[in-house]
């Protein structure tokens, strides 16, 4: 939505600029959440779709982002975030969204019960393990002090929906691929 909300092309390449920038700070601040969230905001179809915006970001940028996308690729089941997880120094913050996603695959893929119909304990282990991770990485603060302000102007910020931003993104660069086909039929 913030990079949506930016009128010009220049405007919107300086945006991506700054959450890239944001997502590399949670990135080695080991907030894998964070990192996630913004990576996969900027992957989003309304952003993805703005070849002129995406063409003014810096190559540096680019390239961060690049490393920051191929992180949290979903081949070989998140291989790369996986072992970047398991290499990272408390605290951290797991991307959350996929720890339910194990477990229900769990769940579904190993039986609670052993073919004798006893409890099956190595099961049990693997579940321990997830839930301990996760008690783990909550046993650390991150050494940083909560901002107020930020926090109140955070919260104050307007989202587009899927419709709105499919919209916006719209006008904004699809103006000028349109005038671009009249052109050529001139």
């Amino acid at each position: 939505t913030e990079v949506l909300k930016r009128e010009t092309v220049q405007q919107r390449s300086e945006m991506i600029d700054k959450f890239v920038t944001i997502a590399q700070h949670c990135r080695d601040f080991n907030n894998y959440n964070g990192a996630y969230a913004i990576i996969a905001g900027l992957n989003h179809s309304s952003l993805a779709r703005l070849k002129d915006t995406w063409e003014k970001v810096n190559k540096k940028t680019a390239s961060k982002f690049k490393l920051l996308s191929d992180l949290f690729n979903m081949d070989e089941n998140f291989k790369n975030y996986r072992e970047s997880l398991a290499n990272s120094k408390l605290p951290l913050v797991p991307y959350l969204g996929m720890i339910p996603k194990i477990l229900l695959n769990i769940e579904e893929s190993t039986p609670t019960l052993a073919l004798n119909g006893n409890v099956n304990f190595q099961k049990m282990r693997i579940v321990n393990k997830i839930l301990q991770n996760l008690q783990d990485y909550q046993a650390m603060a991150f050494p940083f002090c909560i901002d107020p302000a930020l926090r109140a102007c955070l919260k104050s910020l307007k989202v587009y929906d899927e419709r709105q931003a499919y919209i916006v993104s719209q006008k904004r660069e699809m103006s000028k691929q349109f005038s671009d086909k009249n052109a050529l039929k001139k």
